[in-house]
């Protein structure tokens, strides 16, 4: 089915033993005629073609003159017998896809509709698929480039996450940084304001105000950042009581003439005591200069 030349395919891989081998298959077309395509291994570039009205022709020593369509390129064979064929249901595909749904190995029926060569790629086999069952192919496949980009703009976001946990989160340095870049960008623009630039200078200094626009987004965003964890690290030292006492509890059992297990009490004790060991070390890590 012209396939293209492959130096794995084993015609190829040992052709020294197959260079004398040429091949003709004989199809059936929707019209009832038949197409007999002519393949030789040595010169597996060149491609004959031959439309004949009976099936079983024997077509071995049939001269090049006689062929409708004799000494093709594969692409340009692959086109004529794409439209000999004339699968209009499966457009935008040519008939090799078809074939290759067709032509199964073994682990190739464990899924009816997805063979093992496409494992994965649901890009390559569902919108042909959906084409068969009568839906819009095109919907399909941009249902699945949007899940891509979708993918593609989380990893972003991620990456950048990454980055900014490496910023460096002394508040009030940013905010200073963050000052002189304002008043570099304030006195470049009032520079270019000034003087009337040639047109390369103009562009020079463009150049210059946007990559100093970007700095200063980057900074902005940087300072977002800091902002929220200073608010979350103000939270954090804040002073937080248990509001569970065992003594009181045991009170309120007493009362009750309930007796509160000595072990229940030496549990929420020692939970308690870790609890308090826990907020004063985190404490200390939060207020290290």
């Amino acid at each position: 089915m012209l396939k293209q030349r492959h130096k794995d395919f084993f015609l190829f891989k040992h052709q020294q033993l197959f260079a004398d081998f040429v091949s003709f298959l004989e199809i059936e077309t929707l019209s009832g005629a038949y197409l007999t395509i002519r393949q030789s291994v040595s010169e597996n570039m060149r491609i004959a073609i031959k439309h004949h009205p009976e099936p079983l022709r024997t077509l071995t020593d049939f001269p090049g003159v006689d062929w409708d369509h004799w000494d093709l390129q594969i692409d340009r064979a692959r086109q004529f017998l794409d439209g000999l064929l004339d699968l209009r249901a499966i457009r935008p595909w040519d008939y090799r896809m078809p074939v290759i749904y067709a032509l199964r190995i073994q682990k190739d029926f464990n899924d009816v509709f997805q063979l093992d060569k496409f494992r994965g790629w649901h890009l390559y086999w569902k919108p042909y698929i959906a084409q068969l069952l009568g839906f819009d192919a095109r919907l399909v496949t941009s249902s699945f480039e949007l899940a891509k980009q979708v993918d593609e703009l989380k990893q972003t976001i991620s990456a950048v996450q990454t980055e900014l946990l490496d910023v460096e989160t002394d508040f009030d340095t940013i905010e200073g940084l963050l000052t002189l870049r304002s008043q570099e960008e304030d006195t470049l623009a009032a520079r270019i304001r000034e003087f009337d630039f040639r047109l390369a200078d103009s562009e020079a200094n463009e150049e210059l105000v946007d990559e100093l626009d970007g700095q200063t987004a980057n900074l902005n965003q940087q300072t977002t950042y800091l902002a929220a964890n200073r608010t979350k690290i103000m939270r954090s030292l804040e002073k937080q009581t248990i509001i569970f006492d065992p003594e009181d509890a045991a009170h309120l059992f007493e009362e009750a003439g309930q007796t509160f297990p000595i072990q229940i009490r030496k549990t929420f004790d020692d939970l308690i005591r870790f609890n308090r060991a826990i907020t004063q070390e985190r404490k200390g890590y939060l207020t290290v200069d």
